[in-house]
């Protein structure tokens, strides 16, 4: 052996997020203003609950609080870039499609929705998620598509 690892090995091994990021890749957020109203989507499958509900233990919790802070680093990410405003009030639709398998139903990606609406409130697009800054979520009925996940934010005077 010439003092080269074999191809398989751990040390040539690159991880996806490396690859994506040579290969000029990104799957971050992106947000953009479409007549007045503000879509930030992010080209992923949303967590489902019933997903969340199946893990149990100290790991589980553990894995659920990663995807939460990244899907809500995302959204606050994608609203800074965007320079969204600062709003008293809003509505937001939740909208998702799924490219393979049983297509969920409309409140499933609620944890998605939550920790996206989370980063809007980082982003201080919202004070806070409560009732007097938050009037309405309403979560449409996922579509057949690209994996996508995209939250509508709508001023509400």
């Amino acid at each position: 052996m010439t003092g080269k690892r074999p191809a398989g090995s751990a040390a040539n091994r690159v991880t996806v997020a490396e690859a994506r990021a040579l290969l000029g890749v990104t799957d971050d957020a992106v947000a953009k203003q479409v007549d007045g109203v503000w879509l930030i989507t992010w080209a992923k499958r949303p967590v489902s609950l019933n997903s969340e509900r199946r893990g149990d233990g100290r790991s589980a919790q553990i894995a659920r609080a990663h995807l939460t802070l990244e899907w809500k680093n995302q959204f606050a990410a994608a609203a800074r870039k965007a320079q969204i405003p600062r709003f008293d009030r809003v509505d937001v639709t939740v909208r998702c499609s799924m490219r393979r398998g049983r297509l969920q139903d409309p409140g499933n990606c609620y944890p998605s929705a939550k920790a996206a609406i989370d980063g809007l409130v980082a982003a201080g697009v919202i004070d806070d998620d409560t009732g007097t800054h938050l009037s309405s979520i309403l979560f449409e009925a996922p579509t057949r598509g690209d994996d996508s996940f995209s939250l509508e934010v709508r001023d509400r005077p």
